[in-house]
C-alpha cells in the first residue's frame, strides 16, 4: 500500500504487509530491485519523500504509541523521531520548501485532525522538529492533507457531509474553502503543473479537476473521470500516486477473477465401450 514516487520519478517507496509485520520498501527501476528500510519497529507505513529525494518520513509503531520518523532513503544512518504520540499520526505531504510537514492524527475526542509540523533541516540527516500547528480540527474526520505545488493550499478529505468529499482550503491568509468532489471523493493528489488536482471517487476510480489559483482565489472546474480503471480498495488507504511528469500513475489495480470464455459446448459419447475394448484387447484363452 501507499506507493510514493521519489521527486525524480526513478524510485518508488511503499509499505508491505506480511503477517503481523508491516515494513517500508524502496523500489529502484534502474536496478530492478526492491530493498527494505532497516526499521526495527514491527509496523510502519505511509512513506513520503522529502523534496531533496534523499530522505523518507513514515509512521512507525513505538513503545507506548506511534512516531513520525525521518530516515535516509538508502537505509544508512539512524532514524530521527520527529513526533511521538499515543495516537496514530500519519504523514501525507511536504510543503515545497521541505520546511514543514502535513499529517493527520487521531484525537479520541474529535477523530482525525489535520496538523503541520515545522522542521529545521539545516543538517539534513539530523533534522530538528519545530512547532506543531493545528490546521483543521472539527468534530468530523479530516484526513490526507495534500499540499499544493505552491504551498498555498491544502486539499483534504472530510466526512462532514456524511460521506467523504475532497475540499481545498488555503493554508494561511484569506480565501474560502472549496468543495472539489461532487459525488464522494478521497485521497487527493496534486499534479506538479499547478493546474490539476486528482482524487478517487467512492468507486475507486481516478478523477481530475482542473483549477486556477491566483492570490486568495481558487476556482475548480467540474470533476471528470480520468480513467475507468478501478483501483483496489485498501480500506480507504492510499493505493496510487502520480508520477512527477504527470503522465502516469503507480496503482494497485482491482484484480478480478477471469470470466470463463463463452463458446460452443462439445459433448462426446463413446458407444459400445466394452465391445470395442474386447475387440482391441481380447481375453486370453
Amino acid at each position: 500500500m501507499a506507493p510514493r514516487f521519489s521527486p525524480n520519478g526513478q524510485r518508488l517507496a511503499l509499505a508491505q504487509i506480511s503477517g503481523s509485520k508491516q515494513r517500508i520498501f524502496v523500489y529502484d527501476w534502474q536496478r530492478e530491485q526492491m530493498a527494505p528500510l532497516p526499521l526495527e519497529a514491527q509496523r510502519a507505513g505511509y512513506p513520503i519523500w522529502s523534496p531533496d529525494g534523499k530522505h523518507i518520513v513514515s509512521w512507525f509503531s513505538s513503545a507506548g504509541g506511534f512516531s513520525l520518523g525521518w530516515m535516509r532513503a538508502d537505509g544508512a544512518g539512524q532514524i530521527v523521531r520527529l513526533h511521538d504520540s499515543k495516537n496514530l499520526a500519519v504523514p501525507y505531504s511536504f510543503f515545497p520548501d521541505g520546511l514543514r510537514l502535513a499529517y493527520n492524527e487521531v484525537d479520541p475526542d474529535s477523530g482525525f485532525d489535520l496538523w503541520t509540523l515545522a522542521l529545521d533541516v539545516s543538517d539534513a540527516d539530523h533534522p530538528k522538529p519545530g512547532k506543531q500547528k493545528p490546521f483543521l480540527r472539527t468534530p468530523f474526520n479530516e484526513t490526507n492533507p495534500a499540499v499544493s505545488p505552491d504551498g498555498g493550499w491544502i486539499a483534504y478529505q472530510t466526512d462532514e457531509s456524511g460521506r467523504y468529499e475532497v475540499w481545498v482550503k488555503p493554508f494561511t491568509g484569506p480565501g474560502e474553502k472549496k468543495q472539489i468532489s461532487n459525488a464522494g471523493g478521497q485521497l487527493p493528489v496534486w499534479s506538479r503543473n499547478g493546474r490539476e488536482l486528482f482524487f478517487q471517487n467512492l468507486d475507486n476510480r481516478i478523477q481530475v479537476t482542473d483549477y486556477t489559483a491566483t492570490g486568495d482565489s481558487f476556482v475548480p472546474s467540474k470533476p471528470r473521470l480520468w480513467s475507468d480503471q478501478q483501483l483496489h480498495d485498501v480500506n480507504g488507504l492510499l493505493n496510487y500516486d502520480l508520477a512527477p511528469d504527470g503522465k502516469s500513475f503507480a496503482i494497485f489495480p482491482e484484480v478480478k477473477a477471469p470470466v470463463e470464455e463463452k463458446g460452443d459446448v462439445h459433448v462426446t459419447f463413446l458407444l459400445n465401450f466394452f465391445d470395442e475394448l474386447q475387440r482391441r484387447a481380447p481375453a486370453e484363452k
